[in-house]
This record gives structure tokens, C-alpha cells and sequence, in this order.
């Protein structure tokens, strides 16, 4: 079940385990389903796994931090040890996706600090036009007249942003969200600053 909101969508996947009893292969089955469900959700989401797991998992220490500090159980039954190493999977198991960037000659660029380098770069470019100034040649009818623009020297009257306020925006970009028309992810810009 998904629940939409507005600070982002839950999604409730609801199980039923086969019982200890039951054949280790219709087990296996049952986690191997349970876990290719889970991958094909988006990232995004919340994710809670609820229902009867058919399994008793013991008030351990170890166990804390992927499964909580309450139980009711002395030992764990298979069912619980299988749930708990799928647990581990499912929450140890995410890596973010791989992003990857290409640069002005069209190369592909994966490792982070060449990408950091490169938004650096392309903000230095964008953001200090003014010593990089681009002209164009404007034609009129008649080969005579000829009209040359030189764009980024009109004085602009609006404030700049500081350094400080760019890297707070930059900071407060949110991250697994679509990247913009220019094809940046918000994680690319939070390396570099």
C-alpha cells in the first residue's frame, strides 16, 4: 500500500511467511520475492515491512540495530534468524545510485573528484561570465552594416549572492531527486562545496 504526503510517500508491504515448519525452499522463495519486491520500489519512499514473519527474534544486543530493542523472545527461531539477515540486506544493502557526468568533450566522467572538478568549473564559467565576456555579430540586411553585442556588460542593479549564501542553498539541496535541465544532481554540487 502507498500513502502519500507531502513530506515524501510511505509504502506499506504487508507479508505473510511461510511457518517454521514449512520447506526451506518455499522460505527461500518467499525472501528472494520479499527482496525483489523491496528493489523495485523508488528510493524515495519510506519503506516499512509488517505482518506475520512467522518468526521469533531474541532481545540481543547485536540485533539492535537492525531490528529494534524490543522482544519478547528469549532465542530466535530460524524464521527470525533468516528475517534478521534479510533485514540487515535490505537496510545495509542500499547504495545510492551511481551518477556519472559528461564533460565538455562529451567524455563520461564516475569518479566523484574529477565530477567535483568539473561542476567547479562549470560554476567558475557561469558565475564569473563578466572575464569571459561572448560577443556575437549581429548581420543587418546589406553586408555593410554590422552590429557587435557584447553580452554580460550591462550593469546589473540586483544584489549578487555571497559565496556563504550559495553554499547554504547548495547544502540544502535534498538529495535522490531528478537532476535539472542541465543534467547536475544535487549530490554533485554538495561535493564540490
Amino acid at each position: 500500500m502507498r500513502i502519500a504526503d507531502k513530506s515524501g510517500d510511505l509504502i506499506l508491504i504487508c507479508v505473510y511467511a511461510p511457518t517454521e515448519t514449512g520447506p526451506n525452499d518455499e522460505k527461500e522463495v518467499f525472501y528472494k520475492e520479499l527482496e525483489r519486491t523491496y528493489d523495485k520500489l523508488p528510493n524515495y519512499c519510506s519503506k516499512i515491512l509488517l505482518g506475520d514473519f512467522n518468526a521469533q527474534v531474541e532481545n540481543e544486543t547485536m540485533y539492535k540495530p537492525t531490528v529494534g530493542g524490543e522482544s519478547a523472545h528469549d532465542i530466535s527461531n530460524g524464521n527470525g534468524m533468516r528475517l534478521i539477515e534479510r533485514c540487515k540486506s535490505l537496510k545495509n544493502g542500499y547504495k545510492p545510485a551511481i551518477y556519472s557526468l559528461t564533460n565538455e568533450k562529451r567524455d563520461l566522467i564516475m569518479n566523484s573528484k574529477d565530477i567535483a572538478e568539473e561542476f567547479k568549473n562549470y560554476f567558475n564559467n557561469m558565475l564569473n561570465n563578466n572575464n569571459n565576456k561572448e560577443s556575437e555579430i549581429v548581420q543587418g540586411d546589406s553586408q555593410e552594416e554590422e552590429e557587435i553585442i557584447i553580452h554580460g556588460t550591462e550593469e546589473s542593479t540586483e544584489l549578487q549572492p555571497s559565496s556563504t549564501e550559495i553554499d547554504l542553498t547548495i547544502l540544502s539541496l535534498k538529495n535522490n531527486k531528478a537532476a535539472g535541465e542541465d543534467g547536475i544532481f544535487g549530490e554533485f554540487l554538495k561535493i564540490g562545496v
